[in-house]
């Protein structure tokens, strides 16, 4: 699930004409703040001889009193607002080169000037979280909540930061708060959907993204490319690919097409799931590389081409070495071929880095021959 440049939008509406809009209602400010300013500087420059020690204080005082009547006019709060906007405009421009960690930086600048920024804090929040560290984001979250505990993209991006940490059931409690705040809410909608796949409520995921559809129906990529994989794991693969084609009309999001070639080979359709995950992989993403190269083996392998699937597992292990799903995958594979050590000890690795796996191997068809081995019987039922 990729952040959204819509929400961003909305949390960075940061209105940058404030102090010039304030500035402009007095001509006469304006001209009495530059008179006073441009002529302290000449009478300083004319003097710096230093024979003339009044001159140069009238020069120091006239800087003072222009300094002084610009911040009286705006107030400090306004003062202070006026340079906050400045590094907003700078965050807005870091984000959209993709320049999170500078992005942060000046985030952190603001909230040094004014911590009571709830935008900021979520926008932190935001950028945390599409960098992996989900935790800290969910602080950024709290902090803005602290401030107004009515601010349901909070609330939203804080149950986001939850499911992606797997803590479904917190997940929901935000959702649920977001909605309360604000019904017509289609992020929160959509995130207590996830969650709830997440705890396979299957059915009752699928409600809430069509209850997030309802409110946005389109441009909702994120509702419908969940929804798939929540049909996906109901096992309605047919209605899940019409969800990701539904979003492959407007956009060429390089996880629809992996979500659409993962729900193509369930169907055993390999030659049509082997052209997804070759657009996906295409369009250069490393956070797709592993799993789209992981699935584009087992299409192969559907497709008799054993030798070019094993060679998808070895470029995955060369970025990643310690990737479950792709030793889940090849264990598989190994299984199919009869290739029992072998698939054993991949299918060890899997369960080594992420232990779900264990839960996941005993509904697996593909491991139905490995079923009455000893070694398979301690590693999943651990008898």
């Amino acid at each position: 699930m990729e952040h959204k440049q819509k929400l961003r939008s909305e949390l960075l509406d940061y209105k940058y004409e404030l102090a010039q809009e304030e500035i402009k209602k007095s001509f006469w400010g304006d001209f009495l703040f530059g008179g006073l300013f441009v002529s302290g500087i000449f009478i300083i420059v004319d003097n710096l001889n230093l024979t003339q020690v009044i001159s140069i204080i009238i020069g120091i005082l006239n800087i003072s009193l222009a300094l002084l009547l610009m911040i009286g006019r705006l107030g400090w709060p306004k003062f202070n607002q006026y340079r906050i906007n400045k590094l907003k405009g700078k965050v807005i421009t870091l984000r959209q080169n993709n320049r999170y960690g500078k992005s942060i930086e000046y985030l952190e600048n603001i909230l040094k000037i004014d911590n009571k920024i709830k935008e900021a804090w979520v926008e932190k929040g935001i950028i945390l979280n599409d960098r992996g560290r989900s935790k800290d984001a969910i602080e950024c979250c709290n902090k803005a909540i602290e401030i107004d505990s009515l601010y349901y993209i909070a609330w939203n991006e804080k149950g986001y930061a939850l499911n992606n940490l797997k803590r479904y059931e917190e997940a929901i409690e935000c959702a649920v708060k977001a909605i309360e705040i604000y019904p017509e809410n289609e992020n929160a909608w959509t995130y207590k959907g996830v969650a709830l796949d997440g705890l396979k409520k299957h059915d009752e995921a699928i409600e809430c993204f069509n209850k997030s559809l309802e409110i946005l129906p389109f441009i909702n990529e994120d509702a419908l490319n969940n929804k798939g994989i929540a049909l996906i794991h109901a096992k309605r693969y047919e209605q899940a690919i019409e969800c990701f084609n539904d979003v492959l009309e407007v956009y060429t999001i390089n996880s629809t097409l992996y979500n659409k070639g993962l729900a193509l080979n369930c169907l055993k359709r390999y030659d049509e799931a082997l052209q997804c995950f070759n657009k996906a992989l295409g369009i250069k993403r490393l956070e797709i590389l592993k799993p789209a190269m992981s699935e584009k083996a087992y299409a192969l392998f559907g497709l008799k081409r054993l030798d070019e699937a094993l060679i998808c597992f070895d470029i995955v292990f060369e970025y990643d070495p310690n990737y479950a799903q792709g030793w889940y995958n090849k264990a598989r594979i190994e299984s199919l071929s009869n290739k029992v050590d072998e698939s054993i000890i991949s299918l060890k690795n899997a369960v080594e880095f992420d232990n779900d796996y264990k839960r996941k191997s005993k509904e697996e068809a593909d491991f139905d021959n490995l079923r009455n081995i000893l070694e398979f019987k301690k590693l999943i039922y651990d008898e």
